[in-house]
This record gives C-alpha cells, sequence and structure tokens, in this order.
C-alpha cells in the first residue's frame, strides 16, 4: 500500500477530499474543493493524494484507487478511526439428539464446554471454511451450513471492552468419518444430548443468552436464520 492514510487525515484539506469522496463516489474538481479555500493550496494537496496512488483522476473525475479504498476501509468519511470486529465461526455438528461440544482446556476459556471455534479468514467463504475447519479439528467431514450469526461483546470487571466478535454459527446434519478425541487445540471433544449441552453452555464463562438460545434452537429443529447480539460481563479474567 503506498498510501498512509494515518498521515493524510491529519491534514484538514486531505481528510476533506478522503471524506467527500467516500460519502459521494467519483467527484469533479469543483465538487470537491470547499469554501473559502485558496485554490493554489487545495490543488497542491488534492494532486498529492493523486501521486500517493490514493487517488485515481480520470477525465475530470477523482475517485478512489482499489489501494485507496484498502487505505480508507478503517476510518469513518470525517476521519475518525473504528476498531474491526474479530469474526469467528461457533460449529455445531447435530448427529439426531446429540451435538458435538468441546471442553475448553485453556485459558481464557478454560473448562467452558460449548461449540467448536474458529476465526473466519478474509476472503473465504463462510461454508468452505467452515467445513475445512470441521475436518481439521474433529475428523469428521461434513458440508457446513450457515444458521445465523451472534455479535458477542465481553466486558472486563471493570466494564472495559474485551473484545467484541461477531460469530458466524454454522450447522451440520450430516457427516461421515471418525471423532478425534480431541480437536488441533487439544480441547477434549464429545457427544452431548441437547438436555446436557444447553446446560452446560448456560454454566459458561464466556456463553451469553443468545448462545444459549441458538442450542434451544437447534433442539427444536428449528434452522430458521436468525442475527442475534449478546453482553457478557466477566466476573474475572
Amino acid at each position: 500500500m503506498t498510501a498512509n492514510i494515518e498521515e493524510y487525515i491529519k491534514n484538514p484539506i486531505k481528510r476533506h477530499v478522503i471524506g467527500e469522496i467516500m460519502k459521494r463516489g467519483k467527484l469533479r474538481y469543483s465538487e470537491l474543493m470547499p469554501e473559502d479555500i485558496d485554490n493554489v493550496l487545495f490543488n497542491y494537496h488534492l494532486q498529492h493524494l493523486v501521486k500517493s496512488g490514493l487517488l485515481l483522476k480520470e477525465e475530470n473525475y477523482y475517485s478512489f484507487t482499489p489501494e485507496g479504498w484498502v487505505a480508507t476501509s478503517h476510518i469513518t468519511y470525517d476521519g475518525l478511526y473504528f476498531q474491526k470486529f474479530v469474526c469467528r465461526f461457533r460449529m455445531y455438528v447435530i448427529n439426531g439428539n446429540k451435538v458435538l461440544l468441546q471442553h475448553r482446556a485453556a485459558s481464557p476459556f478454560k473448562d467452558d464446554t460449548t461449540g467448536l471455534s474458529s476465526k473466519l479468514m478474509y476472503g473465504t467463504s463462510s461454508s468452505s471454511r467452515a467445513s475445512l475447519r470441521i475436518k481439521e479439528k474433529t475428523g469428521l467431514s461434513a458440508k457446513m451450513k450457515l444458521a445465523g450469526t451472534v455479535r458477542t461483546i465481553i466486558y472486563t470487571p471493570e466494564k472495559e471492552i474485551l473484545d467484541d466478535s461477531i460469530y458466524f454459527v454454522m450447522y451440520t446434519t450430516s457427516f461421515t468419518g471418525e471423532l478425534q478425541q480431541k480437536d488441533d487445540n487439544g480441547n477434549p471433544l464429545g457427544w452431548y444430548d441437547f438436555h446436557e449441552a444447553i446446560q452446560l453452555e448456560e454454566k459458561n464463562k464466556w456463553s451469553g443468552n443468545k448462545t444459549v438460545e441458538v442450542l434451544r434452537r437447534f433442539n427444536d429443529e428449528n434452522f430458521e436464520s436468525f442475527a442475534f447480539e449478546e453482553e457478557i460481563t466477566a466476573d474475572s479474567l
């Protein structure tokens, strides 16, 4: 990436140009230029953005280059930074009235018993990535399906945000292969009937009420799409 967006948005003229293109797209010089700004000064900063590789000039219009879109993906149009969410999977293999869970063997999730998890990789589809990870983690082959999403915000005992993740909840009711005793992180794996699984999920330190509701829906064979949010405050870390 050639554009240093952190430096550019410190300059009010550059920040104005970047913000206008983020809001309105491809614009003419006259549409970009703010009132009461010296034309020479404005043109200097505008052309610097072009030379940096952030902006593309085509005919009489200015727009972002592909590098520009990447560089500005983590700021708002007025130049404020925002943290990106962590995107993870929570994966459930369902076998009749039983569901496959992992027992967390290490901190910070130690002793929780819940669905298997993994991070969603940049540029991969949720289904293909989850199907690969379930094979790597359990030894089972399955085509994972997207059931819905759960956004989980975790706070420290001092009410500071510890984690803010969006979980893509994946499931399958059909699989082949032989189950491994442990996943690739050393967490023991096992089949649990849904009644026990729900009770364990309710006791988990890092599971919220919506994560529990997902298991209840699966127990009822309800696979309708959902989008939930939950908040958790840890008593201790």
